[in-house]
């Protein structure tokens, strides 16, 4: 009976560690760009218009607090950008569509090249160990690049309209960007800042809000800011904060005008019934069910985590399908090209997952594009 005790124990807990492990393995850094098909366009006459979008998508395993931040090779060209999104909150799977408009007049158009670095950042929730005599603030992040090729002189006139986003009475609000490498952005500073705040409250709730910093350094020039489900901006004092409506809020600190740290406040109207039971408490209740089965744990074998190369084509697929009345044409028939070239490229290396469904779903948006759907 006690050998039989023990062998149900160390199955629970091969079963639980290999959950851990798998479902790890499926998350990425929790921040991914999806980009536009185009990166570049031509200024030859102003006033110059162009007006874009690109998604941003949480892949990880947590909610989180994002910032839209832009590095340009010119610092004055940052004047010619407006964003619809600069902060929002995403919780795993959510994807956030950002508008850009890029509005070149006569008095600010310079000739030649000009790159628009956008980097979606996924920020720390805390600060990292001390390296020399300053402190990192790691933040996760994914970048694309888009080119404006300024080769016009001035004119009377140009096609399109501006497009102009207000964030609460601040139009581009937009962070300059340092890239540590392609996936994040470190920022250092003299001092390491915690903030603390509860991950969960409820509506109207009276909640605590403060930061530390550490060897009892001077707190002067750093701020926080509230961020509301719907990405609008409030300033906040350190003290009791209460939250006026459901949703995923987060808190900001803020060191002069560079956001390091970020972490949500999930705010809901009522407790939820399941909120006193713990994730081990729930994974022991399925761990046990599975060995309820009429299935024989000999039967169970461990496999290897295998990544469908097809489930990106289908989940570009279905975002192209979901804003496809938001595009032209032109740009519409060009995605969708892209997109086939790269599935027959799979194809052709013999790649193996959902190839039948990234192919319906392709021959869907061509079909769709064709009648002009």
């Amino acid at each position: 009976m006690l050998r039989g005790m023990k062998l149900i124990f160390c199955v629970l807990l091969a079963l639980a560690l290999a959950s851990q492990m798998i479902s790890a393995s499926c998350f990425g850094t929790g921040v991914r760009a999806y980009v536009p098909t185009v990166r570049s366009a031509d200024a030859a006459t102003f006033p110059f218009i162009y007006n874009g979008s690109f998604m941003v998508y949480n892949d990880g395993y947590r909610d989180g607090v994002y910032i839209i931040r832009v590095g340009v090779t010119e610092p004055t060209s940052i004047e010619w950008l407006n964003l619809s999104e600069s902060v929002f909150t995403l919780r795993p799977g959510e994807s956030k569509l950002v508008y850009f408009s890029l509005n070149v007049t006569n008095e600010t158009a310079r000739p030649g090249e000009q790159e628009f670095i956008f980097t979606p950042t996924l920020l720390a929730t805390n600060v990292e160990p001390y390296l020399d005599d300053f402190a990192n603030y790691i933040s996760s992040a994914d970048s694309f690049r888009f080119r404006l090729n300024v080769t016009g002189v001035a004119a009377a006139s140009s096609e399109g309209t501006p497009v102009v986003f207000v964030q609460n009475n601040q139009t581009n609000f937009v962070q300059y960007s340092v890239l540590e490498d392609m996936n994040k952005v470190v920022t250092l500073l003299d001092r390491a800042i915690k903030l603390n705040v509860q991950d969960k409250a409820l509506v109207g709730e009276p909640v605590p809000v403060s930061i530390s910093i550490f060897q009892g350094l001077s707190s002067r020039g750093i701020s926080l800011l509230a961020v509301s489900p719907e990405g609008s901006l409030h300033p906040i004092s350190e003290g009791n904060v209460t939250f006026d409506r459901r949703g995923l809020w987060g808190v900001i600190v803020m060191v002069g005008d560079e956001m390091v740290l970020g972490k949500t406040v999930n705010v809901s109207a009522a407790r939820s019934p399941l909120a006193g039971i713990d994730a081990g408490t729930i994974l022991a209740g399925l761990s046990l069910l599975i060995l309820l089965t009429v299935v024989p744990l000999w039967t169970l074998t461990s496999g290897r985590q295998v990544v469908d190369p097809y489930d990106d084509i289908i989940y570009r697929a279905y975002i192209i399908r979901k804003y496809m009345g938001r595009f032209d044409a032109e740009r519409l028939r060009r995605a969708v090209r892209m997109l086939k070239d790269e599935y027959d490229g799979l194809v052709a290396k013999g790649a193996r997952g959902k190839r039948k469904k990234a192919k319906k779903d392709i021959d869907e948006l061509e079909t769709l594009t064709e009648t002009g759907l």
